[in-house]
């Protein structure tokens, strides 16, 4: 399934706090076609990346909407170097 990065603001938030909203987002993924991989946070930029595994990138988008999660940029990974070990989506055989 292709993958994709996006790039929120989060704002001024604690550390102990953006833990808590990171893992509610990991967690409501559990049931959407979507999955979010991890998250990354810089909480002095007030920047958050998200890694996700989707369909399409109109599914990310869709899911960022309906969780009013504006993004500044969604990216669909074409390559990866070096891959990740052991690979998120490996391909069927």
């Amino acid at each position: 399934m292709p993958e994709f990065f996006s790039l929120h603001k989060i704002g001024q938030v604690s550390r102990d706090a953006m833990r808590e909203r990171a893992e509610k987002l990991i967690a409501s993924t559990t049931d959407e076609s979507v999955d979010l991989i991890r998250t990354v946070c810089d909480l002095e930029a007030q920047q958050m990346l998200c890694e996700w595994v989707a369909p399409s990138r109109d599914a990310v988008l869709s899911y960022l909407e309906q969780h009013d999660l504006q993004q500044e940029w969604l990216m669909h990974v074409d390559l990866e170097e070096p891959p990740a070990t052991p690979p998120i989506n490996p391909e069927p055989d």
